[in-house]
């Protein structure tokens, strides 16, 4: 049986972002959020896609299922979303998160 070294890492002085592996596992079970664009290609991933510090990645609650291919192209401004800008990006990121955490509340009510 082997020890665990303790860890010589110092805490972080940064936020801890909000982990949610429920809801990015049902994230995940959807279909793309871009499927109206087509063309999807991959397995669906979760996007972190709410607003963020530098350096951090969004909390899970606000991911948004993409397919590879999309999760790619989103966050290289590539593809279909080459001809978006950052506002028009945020206000579709803003909409679809709100409406999976929507769907969401509304799963989790049903299966009680």
């Amino acid at each position: 049986m082997s020890r665990r070294r303790p860890s010589l890492k110092k805490p972080s002085r940064y936020r801890v972002r909000a982990r949610d592996l429920e809801y990015m596992a049902w994230i995940r079970r959807n279909r793309c959020a871009a499927h109206h664009i087509g063309g999807c290609a991959g397995k669906t991933e979760a996007d972190h896609a709410g607003r963020r510090t530098v350096g951090m990645k969004s909390d899970d609650n606000t991911c948004i299922p993409l397919c590879h291919k999309h999760h790619v192209q989103r966050g290289s401004f590539s593809g279909h979303f080459r001809s978006w800008d950052k506002a028009t990006m945020r206000a579709w990121l803003d909409a679809c998160i709100r409406h999976y955490q929507d769907a969401y509340k509304a799963y989790k009510e049903n299966r009680r």
